[in-house]
């Protein structure tokens, strides 16, 4: 099974971005209101987001949780938005490759490139495994492929 968890793509929402005065700053740094779409599609996928917390140049981070389930998602947006998801939930061994990721985590995936894609808003969606966006190589269509290895 091949699962990626970074996504790539573009957006049509609008620069929210609030500078300080001087322009030399942000009050407020660009990207809430994707992280705030993200966080709306997650909860249709039936998970409950926590609020968005900005991490200034960093982007921001974004906790969801579905049951006992936890993740957390890092969202940059510079001109092309960076979204990458890790499972915070307490058995996590699938990372470590001792067995691969349950349903609840790759279902999630699954629907949320579902609904990225449903919306007019987001183009161009890739995804990639952490370390294949690091060695840049090419995108996928989907977060989640059986055959192969993660």
């Amino acid at each position: 099974m091949i699962v990626r968890t970074l996504t790539t793509f573009y957006t049509d929402l609008p620069d929210d971005a609030i500078e300080t005065d001087d322009g030399m700053g942000f009050l407020q740094w660009p990207g809430r209101n994707v992280v705030e779409v993200i966080a709306d599609l997650l909860r249709t996928l039936g998970w409950t987001p926590d609020d968005p917390v900005g991490l200034e140049e960093r982007g921001w981070d974004l906790d969801a949780f579905f049951g006992n389930r936890m993740i957390s998602l890092r969202i940059e947006v510079p001109e092309e938005v960076i979204v990458q998801i890790t499972d915070r939930s307490p058995d996590r061994t699938w990372y470590f490759r001792r067995k691969p990721p349950g349903p609840v985590f790759t279902g999630m995936l699954t629907g949320l490139d579902k609904a990225l894609k449903a919306d007019s808003r987001f183009k161009d969606i890739l995804w990639f495994t952490p370390k294949g966006y690091q060695n840049q190589e090419l995108g996928a269509p989907l977060p989640v492929e059986s055959g192969g290895d993660a």
